[in-house]
């Protein structure tokens, strides 16, 4: 493969669109000479991300911008990407050989140090784009793949949004206590008897706040040694430390607030285990940004048994077969992949809703979803957020309300409009970022009451990727139906403006290699 002498690149230089780029074009520069344990790999295809747009908006306001020089240090973007490879280094020829075709996931760890393409580390909006160890050598093991010469560069640079989608219905969070961490306990100042505790509770360190003096009534007196504390604020300020409580325990039913005060003192990998002993109000004001970027496993049942609140059916992290699904803010490209992947999923659900504040978006994807859904024997449905919706939305979840839903907006409206319409045992699925410290209603205590689910994931795995890719060549995903435009590298910037207002309900493809072409919807190519 003939190794080219400059590459066209966009730099962020700072904060706004005028910080992106140079006079509204990318920048030119002669290509580094690759040295061992480095890898020249082409650009063949990106995919604009919101958070893209958001890194422009924000720059060093952005968290993994913060205390950098983006005059001195220009960020370059892009990490959903679709490569081959020009020229590898010294000793990597054989493995890495010219022409091959390859995936990356972009979120890298190395000695513990996160490195994002991207972000932290030169992304995809450029023509060329250098690799080194930090890819081939990462905590988790290579993160550049090979990828079938059928596969579409659309389809490849997809892999890694895609993947995300898939993430979400895999359990990232623990499965049970951690004996090595820190367990607070709980116990509601009326708290009533019955309770069984068949389950190990010897962790490294126990709290315990019991007020009422209940402890012996609802059999925890065997743990006399614990530390106590006089509130769930105490035990939080005294005991929890910078990383908060691993595990928490809560039994009997205390108030909303105090359900949001002891979410509070979570960890982000926590085990947050409720066993009421009466219905407590459905919902709770948690962080939504907690709930999100946190690997919490939020269980409980209530039989007062403690085994059975981690029992397998308790557990569900898939959508449910022949269920009905709402993607709540579902118009833009991930809301598009998701109901994508509901429709194609074998054992998915049997009706996808999906709402949007954009009509033309929203038509936009139910054309285009609309055949998948006939083929597949599901149906899908568009709904407005307008005056009526809520009306409309009841009448297609039915009595019980949705088996699903996926919360796809930021915020915390999006939460709670789309609580009132989850079945009790349903699954909330936190899919959109929000800032921390917005609180929503989140349904904690139909989780602990109903079985109701509440689940969350942000980023994905290479894993996540191959069982993307696997889907796709088995032909059970179409990826391409997710794309709405296209452009060359010189439309990166007006791709990326037209993703933070919202102008296309799918994915805006940029081929760096077609300097020229402009950004036009896929109906617009026979021009």
């Amino acid at each position: 493969m003939e190794r080219p002498d400059e590459n066209w690149y966009w730099p962020l230089f700072g904060k706004g669109w005028d910080a992106f780029g140079a006079g509204g074009r990318p920048l030119r520069a002669p290509l580094p000479e690759v040295k061992e344990g480095q890898l020249l790999a082409r650009v063949d295809a990106f995919t604009v991300c919101a958070s893209d747009a958001k890194m422009i908006r924000l720059g060093t306001e952005y968290p993994l911008f913060k205390g950098r020089d983006l005059r001195a240090n220009p960020a370059i973007l892009g990490h959903e990407l679709a490569l081959t490879v020009v020229e590898a280094g010294p000793g990597m020829e054989k493995e890495w050989p010219a022409g091959m075709r390859l995936g990356i996931q972009p979120d890298i760890y190395l000695n513990g140090e996160r490195h994002c393409i991207g972000v932290t580390v030169p992304g995809g909006m450029q023509q060329y784009l250098l690799l080194d160890e930090r890819v081939f050598r990462s905590d988790h093991g290579c993160a550049a793949f090979p990828v079938p010469d059928g596969l579409s560069c659309a389809a490849t640079a997809q892999l890694e949004p895609l993947a995300c989608v898939e993430a979400a219905f895999r359990q990232w969070s623990r499965g049970g206590f951690d004996p090595k961490g820190k367990l607070l306990i709980h116990i509601h100042d009326d708290v009533q008897g019955g309770y069984v505790f068949d389950m190990d509770l010897s962790h490294r360190e126990t709290v315990i706040v019991d007020r009422g003096g209940n402890a012996e009534k609802v059999g925890l007196g065997f743990l006399r040694d614990a530390k106590r504390a006089s509130s769930a604020r105490e035990a939080a300020e005294k005991f929890a430390g910078d990383g908060g409580f691993d595990d928490i325990l809560v039994v009997g039913t205390p108030g909303r607030e105090e359900i949001a005060m002891l979410a509070d003192a979570l960890s982000g990998s926590a085990v947050f285990c409720w066993l009421p002993d009466r219905e407590p109000s459905a919902t709770a004001p948690l962080d939504v940004a907690k709930v999100h970027y946190g690997k919490i496993n939020w269980i409980g049942a209530p039989t007062k048994k403690l085994s059975d609140a981690f029992a397998p059916a308790r557990q569900r992290f898939e959508l449910k077969k022949d269920g009905t699904l709402l993607i709540m803010g579902g118009v833009g490209a991930m809301g598009r992949m998701h109901a994508l992947r509901a429709l194609q999923l074998k054992d998915g659900p049997e009706t996808v809703v999906v709402t949007g504040r954009g009509p033309e978006r929203l038509r936009s994807l139910i054309d285009a979803l609309e055949p998948v859904a006939k083929r597949s024997r599901k149906r899908i449905f568009g709904v407005a957020v307008d005056r009526e919706w809520e009306k409309t939305i009841r009448a297609l979840a039915g009595e019980k309300g949705f088996d699903d839903i996926i919360v796809c907006a930021p915020g915390a409206e999006p939460v709670n409009q789309s609580v009132p319409h989850l079945a009790d045992d349903g699954m909330m699925v936190f899919f959109s970022g929000t800032g921390y410290g917005e609180r929503a209603e989140v349904p904690v205590g139909k989780m602990a009451a109903k079985g109701a689910r509440i689940t969350a994931s942000s980023g994905s795995a290479v894993q996540d990727q191959m069982k993307v890719l696997r889907k796709i060549m088995a032909g059970e995903l179409e990826p391409d139906l997710n794309v709405s435009a296209v452009g060359g590298i010189f439309a990166a910037k007006e791709a990326v403006k037209a993703v933070a207002e919202g102008t296309f309900s799918g994915k805006i493809v940029i081929y760096p290699q077609l300097a020229d072409l402009p950004l036009l919807p896929l109906g617009r190519l026979g021009e």
